[in-house]
């Protein structure tokens, strides 16, 4: 595992944290991969993901280094909220829920 992700488990709680605060946590295609990964395989091993960006972004958006000066500053765009998600199961009344 790359430390671009963090991961601490807790419990039934696996914590995955984006860690490229420097440039907002935007993913790069190898975090993508790695990301996927491990959410496919939380199922089995957790009830509860929590997924947070370090720093100020949860994530910026996908990683476009070369598609910029060098040393700009990475451009807000709206994932910069994070929305959170329950199993139907347990979602509060009107919560967001998992389709």
């Amino acid at each position: 595992m790359s430390s671009d992700i963090l991961t601490a488990r807790k419990g039934p709680v696996l914590e995955i944290t984006l860690n490229r605060p420097q440039i907002g946590n935007a993913a790069s295609d190898a975090m993508a991969v790695e990301l996927t990964k491990l959410l496919l395989g939380a199922g089995e091993t957790s009830e509860i993901v929590v997924l947070r960006g370090a720093g100020e972004d949860f994530c910026v958006g996908r990683e476009t280094m070369g598609k910029r000066p060098p040393g700009a500053p990475p451009q807000r765009s709206s994932c910069g909220a994070a929305t959170t998600w329950y199993s139907t199961a347990t979602a509060p009344s009107g919560a967001a829920k998992f389709p």
